[in-house]
C-alpha cells in the first residue's frame, strides 16, 4: 500500500515514469471492477477523475515527445 502512495506521489510531482502510469492505471482499474460488482463505498465522480487525470497526463507526455515504450527494466506486468 505505501509502494501505492509513493507512486501517486511521484506522477502528482511529474516525476514519474510509465512503470508509474502502468501501475496507477492498474489500481484505477481493479478499483473500477471493484465497484461495479458492488464492492465499497468509493464514489463513480472519484473514479472517473482519476481516469481522467491519468488520460491527461498520457496526452502531455504524448505531446510532448515523451517515449511511452516500455522501459527494458518493467516486469511483464507492465
Amino acid at each position: 500500500m505505501i509502494a501505492c502512495h509513493i507512486t501517486l506521489s511521484s506522477l502528482r510531482l511529474q516525476r514519474g515514469d510509465l512503470v508509474h502510469f502502468v501501475t496507477m492505471a492498474q489500481i484505477i482499474v481493479s478499483t473500477s471492477h471493484l465497484f461495479d460488482a458492488g464492492y465499497g463505498l468509493a464514489r463513480i465522480e472519484g473514479l472517473t477523475e482519476a481516469h481522467d487525470a491519468l488520460e491527461r497526463s498520457l496526452r502531455a507526455a504524448l505531446a510532448s515527445g515523451v517515449s511511452i515504450r516500455q522501459p527494458s527494466n518493467c516486469s511483464q506486468n507492465c
